[in-house]
């Protein structure tokens, strides 16, 4: 029973060992017909082919008719009788090429400085020209040139959102010029002219831009239009709280004038037939108070 059970795992084996052999002889004739099957990459001849074209079409099957004419034509011509690139002619042409080339360069490079001239486009600076003094200071704070015009109920409105910085209002003077602690300034009142919202706001200015403004508004007298920039503060600290611009700037755009009450004969005819009546009732009254004696 144990020499059978032997002999049957000795064949078993055997036949591992077989079927093992043939799939690596499968593998290996796999192996070696994959790469002749495969496409050939772009740019690369299939095998047996030159990269110009088949074998049939390849430069050395035609060698002999190329020496061929090259024996019969004459020096620097081609079968057609064009200047053959192999030639003398050719050869001289390869070596002019370089100094040609220069040339041609040099030439481009004036044809596009005049054309630049005549355009006015101005060279790239050079280290000679630039200005040794012309540098960005990076520590320099922003500062806008650009100020744009703020209405005096904006202010009103948002004065957090302008506390401290520069606006630049009109308006028109009202009220008088008050005298401030200092003599050399003054106070103003500016009233918005934008007839949409009644609003204004207190002016602190110097006693010499307070002399440009001519009328303050008031019954029978409209008031200079003022423009103002400086420094509005919601709560100026050095006039307790005080809510207010400080001018560094006044312009006056319109002098103003003085508006006294027209005489209009219209406005009194009411009261001429009103006047007229009663005295047609009062004779009237005594009339028949005469009747009754």
């Amino acid at each position: 029973m144990t020499e059978r059970t032997g002999k049957g795992a000795l064949r078993r084996a055997t036949a591992l060992l077989k079927g093992g052999a043939a799939a690596l002889a499968c593998a290996l004739v796999l192996a070696l017909a994959a790469p002749a099957a495969l496409p050939a990459p772009v740019g690369e001849a299939p095998v047996g082919e030159a990269p110009g074209g088949p074998a049939s079409l390849r430069p050395a099957d035609h060698a002999p008719e190329s020496r061929a004419w090259a024996d019969e034509a004459p020096s620097g011509e081609s079968r057609d009788g064009a200047p053959a690139a192999g030639g003398a002619a050719g050869s001289g042409d390869a070596e002019g090429a370089e100094p040609s080339a220069g040339k041609d360069a040099k030439a481009d490079g004036d044809s596009a400085e005049e054309g630049a001239k005549v355009v006015g486009i101005e060279p790239a600076l050079t280290a000679d020209s630039i200005d040794p003094e012309n540098r960005v200071d990076v520590t320099q704070r922003s500062d806008s040139s650009f100020i744009y015009e703020t209405q005096i109920y904006e202010l009103l409105g948002q004065p957090s959102l302008y506390d401290r910085q520069t606006v630049q209002v009109t308006g028109e003077a009202m009220g008088d010029l008050v005298t401030a602690a200092d003599p050399a300034f003054r106070w103003m009142v500016l009233r918005a002219v934008d007839g949409s919202r009644e609003s204004q706001v207190t002016v602190y200015l110097s006693a010499k831009q307070a002399e440009q403004v001519r009328n303050l508004g008031r019954y029978g007298v409209r008031g200079s239009t003022v423009q103002v920039t400086g420094t509005f503060y919601e709560s100026d600290p050095d006039f307790e709280g005080a809510q207010l611009v400080r001018a560094s700037t006044v312009n006056v755009l319109d002098d103003g004038a003085r508006t006294p009450d027209a005489f209009e004969l219209s406005s009194f005819v009411p009261g001429i037939v009103l006047v007229a009546l009663g005295l047609v009732l009062l004779a009237a009254f005594g009339y028949a108070l005469e009747r009754r004696r």
